[in-house]
């Protein structure tokens, strides 16, 4: 993998592609530090049940985002162009009829909370004293969805001009805002409906604070109906439909599994297997601030009429994410055991082989994300969503069944077979086709870089796994045997690194590294 250069200077990557990347690492940070430190305090604060149904309705009000039709996503890819060639009118006219657009689908949104609140009882077995704050728990996160609906204008505004470090700096305040929030909640006795409100009221801030942001990149901008362009919304149609339909897709993939367990399998087990699904988002997590900047960046890049270079972004892009994924799947995989036991105690325990499973889909999705991100980008969309559709049908089918042979680890496996299929083979072919890749090529490339690094690094992770870590974190507190498996993933993270250095990096790369970090030194001296 090559150093992240500012990209400025590199015609391989994004403009800004480092203070981008790292503005989205920061936001992860957060949500990484904040899972962190809420999921025991809210399994412990509200109990399995409480947690369940937490989690449950968690995964369920996103899917009321997909009523936004696609125009948040096509905001974001138009706009990009029309910002690269300096048509400054049309952004407005964009702006504009995208939110007064997304206006009815939000009010749409909260009357399709209402149902589900009402049904949600009769769907998920819930006991009879937690019924009125289930619905009431719908309702909140029901009316903070419809109102972020025409509200994702003025984020994806901030996507589209790769302003990434105003975006992320408002959703990591609001992150941090909502855990202490819910810690004050939990302290106090609260329950579903506190955590409600909170969650709800500072979402809203963090709303109103990402237009202020971006009103001030656009001070000319003027919100009136006026702005509205019907010949706007004909030309998107078709582009915001397989957006929307993309979106779908995308919920269904990431969030169903959860209440496919709730259903299948019960409440409790829907909990425990969200905790697994949390576990291995962290190694998730390292790859999409990377590969999530190359979709404005395609974007612009035929805007200003550049797409012949779209090639070298997917492939570099490719490679770095992979880069990425590996050593954070392998070390998520391998310390999965000690690391539930010590963060939320031994119930948990039962979720270590979904969150082997489920880090080895992650590495299966980087091997070809930056090509899924920069279609959507040059607003082509079709085939990867054709693809994303089928493997959801694959993905729905395999979860029910193998769910209900062999619970929360037979739903892990349906995820990982889904994404092999879909996400590494078809699309691999796709990348193959479209941006000239050759597959024997690029795995034996992939080989020779990861795979010394993943034998030695996890040999010496199982080790501690199933031996004096485990033991550790059996005999001593949470804290420390947190900190314990912190210890073991950073040992494991700096012998794969050091065997990559040779493996997976070039020599010229490696001069190219030396001479910028010679340069940053003599500059900070």
């Amino acid at each position: 993998m090559p150093p992240a250069p500012d990209g400025d200077g590199d015609s391989a990557l994004p403009a800004r592609f480092r203070r981008n990347v790292l503005a989205n690492y920061a936001n992860v940070l957060a949500l990484l530090a904040v899972a962190f430190f809420t999921t025991p305090l809210l399994t412990h604060g509200l109990g399995p049940e409480r947690f369940g149904i937490w989690v449950i309705v968690g995964a369920i009000i996103p899917y009321l985002e997909i009523l936004e039709l696609g125009f948040a996503a096509t905001t974001v890819t138009m706009m990009a162009r029309h910002t690269a060639s300096g048509e400054t009118d049309r952004v407005q006219a964009i702006v504009n009829t995208s939110l007064f657009v997304l206006i009815i689908p939000g009010l749409l949104c909260f009357g399709l909370a209402c149902v589900v609140a009402m049904i949600l009882p009769h769907v998920v077995t819930i006991v009879p004293n937690q019924v009125a704050d289930a619905r009431i728990l719908v309702l909140l996160l029901g009316f903070d969805m419809a109102v972020s609906i025409p509200g994702d204008t003025f984020g994806g505004g901030l996507v589209a001009m790769q302003r990434y470090d105003l975006l992320n700096a408002s959703l990591v305040s609001v992150v941090l805002v909502q855990a202490l929030g819910w810690f004050v909640v939990i302290r106090l006795g609260g329950g579903l409906v506190a955590l409600g409100v909170v969650t709800v009221v500072v979402s809203l801030i963090g709303q109103v604070a990402r237009y202020l942001m971006f009103r001030r990149l656009l001070p000319d901008l003027k919100l009136t109906p006026k702005g509205f362009d019907r010949k706007l919304v004909r030309s998107f149609a078709g582009l915001s439909g397989w957006f929307s339909f993309g979106q779908v897709v995308s919920l269904a993939v990431n969030t169903m599994d959860v209440v496919i367990v709730g259903v299948v399998v019960g409440v409790v087990e829907a909990g425990i297997f969200a905790v697994g699904l949390r576990l291995a988002t962290l190694a998730a997590n390292t790859v999409s601030p990377v590969t999530d900047v190359f979709a404005p960046a395609s974007a612009e890049m035929v805007g200003r009429g550049d797409a012949s270079k779209i090639r070298a972004l997917v492939l570099i892009g490719n490679r770095v994410a992979m880069g990425v994924a590996v050593p954070a799947a392998l070390v998520t995989a391998v310390l999965a055991r000690p690391a539930l036991r010590a963060w939320v105690g031994p119930l948990y325990v039962q979720a270590t082989l979904v969150v082997v499973l489920l880090s080895a889909t992650v590495v299966v999705r980087a091997s070809t994300q930056s090509t899924s991100s920069a279609l959507f980008g040059e607003a082509e969309p079709k085939v990867p969503v054709l693809f994303g559709a089928a493997a959801f049908v694959v993905h729905l089918v395999l979860a029910v069944v193998l769910g209900r042979h062999y619970g929360i680890v037979g739903v892990a496996w349906a995820v990982l077979v889904s994404t092999f299929i879909f996400n590494g083979v078809a699309m691999m072919l796709l990348t193959s086709r479209r941006y000239q890749l050759t597959v024997p090529g690029y795995l034996a490339l992939l080989a020779r870089a990861h795979l010394l690094p993943v034998l030695c690094a996890g040999a010496i992770g199982f080790y501690l796994a199933r031996g004096p870590l485990w033991q550790f974190v059996q005999t001593h507190g949470r804290a420390v045997g947190i900190l314990a498996v912190i210890f073991a993933g950073v040992v494991m993270l700096v012998v794969y690194l050091a065997i990559y250095l040779f493996t997976g990096v070039s020599g010229p790369e490696r001069s190219a590294a030396a001479d910028r970090l010679r340069a940053r030194l003599r500059g900070a001296g």
